[in-house]
């Protein structure tokens, strides 16, 4: 196997082989082969190189597999859905006085725009913050 600074060193020197001087095309020969014996190896393991099939890797992960999100009334049609919570807390005069961490859930939640579901933890956190305003006139 050859080591990345050969194998940098080799490109750099196939690209001299299209000179159109003999003497450079031949020096360039032998420089490569002088590196290739220095790594033990020779031609053939370049040739192996160059037909070897290229580790294929995707330039960006592939989506994660999607959950179909239900079709979702708005908020305020269901009383008994955290989403209302979350729309009552998010429109809250005292939402500004919640601590940032809470203010940044229920944000990120409402840019979600009302779809997929909460995991229980969530609708906890939401009751919790809801119970911490609940005295205020919404």
């Amino acid at each position: 196997m050859l080591s990345s600074e050969s194998k940098t060193r080799i490109a750099q020197l196939i690209r001299l082989l299209g000179s159109d001087q003999d003497g450079e095309v031949l020096a360039t020969v032998h420089a490569i082969k002088r590196i290739l014996q220095s790594e033990k190896a020779d031609l053939h393991d370049i040739a192996k190189l160059i037909e070897a099939k290229p580790i294929q890797t995707p330039k960006t992960p592939p989506p994660p597999p999607s959950r179909p999100s239900p079709s979702r009334p708005s908020p305020r049609d269901r009383p008994d859905d955290p989403w209302f919570l979350i729309d009552l807390i998010f429109e809250s005069d005292k939402f500004i006085n919640l601590r940032a961490k809470d203010r940044e859930f229920i944000t990120k939640l409402v840019s979600q725009n009302y779809q997929g579901f909460l995991s229980e933890k969530q609708i906890l956190w939401v009751d919790d913050i809801f119970h911490r305003i609940i005295g205020v006139q919404i």
